[in-house]
């Protein structure tokens, strides 16, 4: 155990070294401030942080939200991606079930793809009643935060064939 957590420091420990993966964060570190809205690089950093730290020891891989965001990215970008994530070298990457936030309509929630079981994760996308039924939209409709697209687009992130988006089981778990 002591080595796991070596090994993770010193992995930590190389990622922070890049200025490009904290001085975005450093710059909006104003926003934890009380009754601030954090900003999503403050975020981004703080769980890529923790998701380093923990790597190895967890059954699921952890996309920061800009990655999971990106229609496209260049081969380059891609690279340098599957770099600082730890993707094989070789090979395929393992199909693991995914970790990621959205922020959307000025609110943060988790989501976990299980692409092995196509079922998607929803947790905390709503936080209060009123704002559940708004215009008769059904409140766990995981297009309204396009979802989908997500799922395509982290699927492929890792080189997995995503299939039909539309056939998915959603869960949801809101904070009301």
């Amino acid at each position: 155990m002591d080595r796991q957590i070596q090994e993770s420091n010193s992995i930590t420990a190389c990622v922070m070294a890049r200025p490009i993966v904290w001085t975005s964060a450093w710059h909006s570190w104003r926003t934890l401030g009380l009754n601030e809205c954090l900003d999503a690089t403050v975020a981004k950093f703080y769980l890529s942080n923790v998701w380093y730290k923990m790597l190895g020891r967890l059954c699921m891989r952890y996309v920061d939200l800009y990655a999971a965001m990106v229609n496209e990215m260049e081969d380059e970008e891609l690279e340098l991606f599957r770099k600082n994530n730890f993707f094989p070298q070789k090979g395929t990457c393992l199909v693991v079930p995914i970790g990621f936030i959205v922020d959307h309509s000025d609110h943060f929630f988790p989501v976990i793809f299980d692409y092995q079981h196509r079922t998607v994760h929803v947790l905390g996308h709503h936080i209060s009643d009123p704002l559940m039924n708004v215009n008769g939209v059904d409140p766990h409709d995981w297009t309204d935060w396009s979802g989908p697209q997500y799922w395509r687009r982290i699927g492929l992130l890792h080189g997995w064939s995503t299939g039909d988006a539309t056939n998915m089981s959603v869960i949801t778990k809101d904070l009301i």
